[in-house]
């Protein structure tokens, strides 16, 4: 469904899921999905893999990131994405 999602400062993990998602997050190192995805972690849990799962089904998310080096991929649908400072890596449709 359409979500609203708002997480605090810190190291956050958000997949919202299919729908149109209203995302924001504080300040910190972040990994926000607005559609689908796989995320994989090592042993010493550090992410080594973030993958886009069903890349034809999505909403129009509205993405928000604080200050930090984060990792975003918005997902299917006409989305609106704005990170803050820092060197982040963001996927407009699907990615890995």
């Amino acid at each position: 469904g359409n979500d609203t999602v708002k997480a605090g400062d810190g190291h956050n993990r958000i997949l919202a899921g299919a729908g149109g998602d209203n995302i924001t997050t504080g300040s910190g190192e972040d990994v926000v999905v607005g559609d689908n995805a796989s995320l994989t972690y090592n042993n010493a849990g550090v992410l080594v893999e973030l993958i886009s799962l069903d890349t034809t089904t999505g909403g129009n998310d509205t993405i928000n990131t604080g200050n930090g080096d984060n990792l975003i991929i918005a997902g299917a649908g006409n989305d609106d994405v704005t990170g803050g400072t820092g060197n982040d890596v963001v996927v407009g449709d699907s990615g890995s």
